[in-house]
């Protein structure tokens, strides 16, 4: 794989470099961009990737960019790129040879009254839940005691599962599938992506933030995403809405920006009353939905 070296294009051509202070984020060089009416150090670029973006003014290309700051017609521009451009060593990682199909754990099945009220007391319907996400629920005894678990499909197809606790006093609130168990593994994937339609979707973070706002929405399985999901989520769309919760913004802010470098539409959506997108009324939930989704 080719990645621009930022760093060491930046320092050649003596280009300031903010990496500390306001619009500045880990990982990533900040620099006055060239593009736009840009007075402070908006653009940014990713040391990772090589990506460039702009808060202003938004994503351009490396050919682009390389010639503004270097004052270079394209032809140059793209050989200073090839010239930085460097083939980065192969990570070497255990293979896990993945399962064919899921084991569910033991004590599973339908859910029962336990679940059932715990969902309820969460303003959920459980009928509705178990028709629409296949909802089942564990008894007490097994690694997954007292939990509901929620199946994760691709494609119709059950690749893995998460179980929440209904108690409150486990230390683990959600448990998902051990990777060595799973067909594919849960953070490779969406919560909720089968049910994704007219190329527009919203993002949260957990699975009852999805049963919440219902189909068009899919979860990333807490705030610490995964480049495999920013693909999934390139894959399902062109227009994403992120609505993580209240104190998860510098990583929506994150996932934001990622997207952007990729050329699709993000919009950030915000709570007024709650904190957690899975604390909504129903039909608050309802109407978000259909206003972004247009479904």
């Amino acid at each position: 794989m080719q990645v621009f070296n930022v760093e060491r294009f930046l320092d050649d051509f003596d280009i300031p470099i903010f990496t500390e202070g306001k619009n500045c984020q880990p990982g990533w060089l900040n620099i006055q961009c060239p593009f736009c009416d840009d007075d402070s150090n908006h653009g940014g670029f990713e040391i990772s990737t090589g990506h460039y973006n702009c808060w202003r003014c938004g994503w351009h290309s490396l050919d682009d960019i390389v010639g503004a700051l270097t004052d270079s017609r394209k032809s140059i521009a793209q050989e200073i790129v090839d010239e930085y451009s460097e083939r980065l060593p192969e990570k070497k990682e255990k293979k896990i040879i993945p399962k064919k199909e899921i084991t569910l754990p033991a004590g599973c099945g339908k859910m029962e009254s336990t679940h059932r009220k715990y969902l309820i007391r969460r303003r959920f319907d459980p009928d509705y839940l178990e028709a629409t996400w296949q909802l089942m629920g564990t008894k007490q005894y097994g690694d997954y005691k007292f939990r509901i678990i929620a199946p994760i499909y691709r494609n119709g197809i059950m690749v893995s599962y998460q179980g929440r606790d209904i108690t409150n006093r486990s230390d683990q609130r959600y448990k998902a599938c051990s990777k060595p168990e799973e067909v594919i593994h849960h953070k490779n994937i969406l919560y909720g992506s089968d049910y994704v339609r007219n190329e527009r979707v919203i993002v949260c973070e957990g699975i009852t933030d999805v049963w919440r706002l219902g189909k068009g929405t899919v979860a990333t399985f807490g705030t610490q995403y995964t480049k495999k999901q920013i693909e999934e989520i390139y894959r399902l769309a062109k227009t994403v809405f992120i609505l993580y919760d209240f104190d998860a913004q510098d990583k929506a802010d994150r996932l934001s920006w990622e997207l952007s470098l990729l050329g699709i539409e993000v919009e950030r959506v915000f709570l007024d009353k709650v904190k957690d997108p899975g604390d909504l009324k129903s039909n608050e939930a309802e109407y978000i939905r259909k206003e972004l989704l247009n479904y």
